[in-house]
């Protein structure tokens, strides 16, 4: 069988190389990483990170549709660079855009040393010739990443995928996905960008402030022994760390500590993963015995779970009949301090699984199916709807989308996250959020429509204000700066506003900025001595009673 792994890899980078050579491609290239990391990447850790650059290219060539151009990345750029591209087969482009991202599982290793692979999404299996890194490979494990066809019908790994060795996580992630299928219409397709957000989004922010520290501690609060994880510690300190041979995720020196994390505890083993190797890092390079955070740190009290004790509550039931309360509210009462725990039971076996990024999976398959039924154009217009997959990546239970959820996002997680460029972008955003509760109640018997037309009424006008605003604030910050005034009055370049603790101010402002503030706006702001104002943020009057849980 011959691949097309040589040449791919050098075009690739050429590719990568010739499009930012142009300022216009480049601009784009780089601000789509927004798009495609989780909202608190750091670029440097990216810029540094081979295996990173790579995913994003991948989608932004083979996924990502710009509006601009209204096709995909490869198709705009082969036409707009030609030869230059590098991809002047039609064969071999073909071939390319029919590439595909997902979550497989090691079939099985044929006698040519082909990988097998079972995709957990659709349930079909694959030909894939093996990586030419001479990683060691075998039946059940976990990859995640993008197949590309090679010929004679086989496939070819992307150099950027995820290799895992965990049995329990790869059962569970095919019982998420056969929830999935079982759950909604048409094909369970998982994107590039839910890849990313899954396995990898702990690695975009880079490594935390104390690695060995936090890694004990999550040790130690998911129920771990001190003595086991300090003989871990010792282990990975004398283990050699190479950054090169983890860029598919090849984790041997985890395996065992993994593998006994997911017979002995019910701890989220990719949080774990993530964990133990940025401690091992730090662990390699100082040693387990040096710095202040070897030092064990007690875990949090964890929160007592109230019980009702049988005894006592009997007890309580046999001294209220002998006093003579009715007996049907004896038996009333003691029905109701029993079922305390049977309930709290009765949750636990019943809770749905968590699955974090399931919005924004959901509304790829929300996209998917437009395309499909409505054409590509219509997808396009409502692709706005992905940056909600984005503010909603934590949540993982899809039926547990709220009113607070939806209002959180128009009102204050648009304004604050600067996605929105103009008052068009803001109105085509609240729309393709319409049309996307509307597709959820219909395929998932949820009832987000109405909630929207509720809140929608005031932000198809207040929103789009808003964000013409926000074009004219002082300058952005980080969130954690400034604090939040409620507009009482405007006038030309003056703003009469209260502050948290009631107390009004009048201050200065820039008089183009007043043009798009109105009464009950919030800004998140500044206030100086000698009377102005610098603003930060402006939130629609809709953000009202957010405040609290975003201050």
């Amino acid at each position: 069988m011959e691949p097309l792994a040589n040449p791919l890899e050098t075009r690739f980078s050429n590719l990568e190389r010739r499009m930012r050579a142009e300022p216009d491609l480049q601009a784009d290239f780089l601000s789509s990483r927004r798009e495609f990391f989780p909202a608190r990447h750091d670029d440097r850790v990216i810029d540094r990170n081979d295996a990173a650059r790579r995913r994003h290219l991948e989608w932004f060539l083979f996924e990502r549709v710009n509006p601009a151009w209204d096709r995909l990345g490869i198709e705009h750029l082969i036409e707009r660079l030609g030869e230059a591209a590098g991809f002047d087969d039609e064969m071999e482009q073909h071939a390319l855009m029919h590439s595909f991202a997902g979550m497989f599982e090691v079939a099985s290793i044929g006698d040519d040393s082909v990988l097998w692979l079972s995709d957990l999404s659709s349930q079909g299996e694959f030909p894939v010739l093996p990586p030419p890194s001479g990683v060691e490979i075998r039946a059940g494990d976990l990859i995640a990443g993008r197949l590309f066809p090679a010929l004679d019908g086989a496939y070819l790994l992307s150099s950027a995928a995820l290799h895992h060795r965990n049995p329990e996580l790869v059962r569970a992630l095919r019982s998420d996905m056969e929830r999935a299928r079982s759950s909604r219409r048409g094909m369970v397709r998982v994107s590039q960008r839910e890849l990313e957000r899954m396995f990898f989004a702990a690695g975009a922010s880079g490594a935390p402030a104390d690695p060995i520290g936090e890694a004990r501690a999550f040790l130690l609060n998911s129920g771990v022994e001190r003595d086991e994880i300090e003989a871990w510690f010792e282990e990975l300190a004398e283990t050699p760390f190479a950054p090169e041979t983890l860029r598919i995720g090849v984790d041997g020196a985890l395996a065992p500590m993994l593998d006994n994390l997911a017979f002995d505890s019910e701890v989220d083993l990719e949080a774990a993963r993530r964990a133990l190797l940025f401690a091992w890092e730090a662990l390699a390079e100082r040693g387990a015995g040096v710095g202040a955070s070897v030092k064990p740190t007690a875990p949090p009290s964890a929160p007592v779970r109230r019980t009702r004790d049988v005894a006592q509550a009997v007890a309580a039931f046999e001294e209220k009949r002998k006093s003579g309360t009715p007996l049907d509210q004896v038996f009333a009462d003691l029905e109701t301090e029993l079922a305390i725990d049977d309930e709290a039971s009765d949750e636990d076996l019943d809770a749905a699984p968590d699955f974090p990024g399931v919005v924004g999976a959901m509304i790829t398959e929300f996209l998917w199916e437009t395309e499909q039924t409505q054409g590509a154009a219509r997808a396009a217009e409502l692709r706005p709807i992905e940056s909600f997959g984005r503010y909603a990546h934590q949540i993982g239970v899809f039926e547990n989308l709220s009113e607070r959820d939806l209002l959180s996002y128009a009102a204050w997680w648009l304004p604050e996250s600067d996605e929105l460029k103009n008052a068009d972008d803001a109105r085509s955003t609240l729309a393709a959020l319409g049309t996307f509760c509307q597709w959820s109640d219909e395929t998932q018997e949820l009832a987000l429509r109405p909630i929207y037309d509720a809140m929608a009424g005031g932000l198809r006008s207040s929103l789009p204000r808003i964000v013409e605003a926000n074009r004219r604030r002082t300058r952005s910050t980080e969130k954690s700066e400034g604090e939040l005034f409620e507009v009482l009055t405007v006038d030309r370049g003056t703003l009469r506003v209260r502050d948290r603790k009631h107390v009004e101010h009048e201050v200065a402002v820039d008089d183009d900025l007043t043009t798009w503030l109105a009464v009950g706006d919030r800004l998140r702001a500044h206030r100086h001595a000698d009377g102005r104002i610098a603003v930060y943020c402006c939130y629609p009057p809709e953000a009202r009673g957010l405040e609290q849980s975003h201050s």
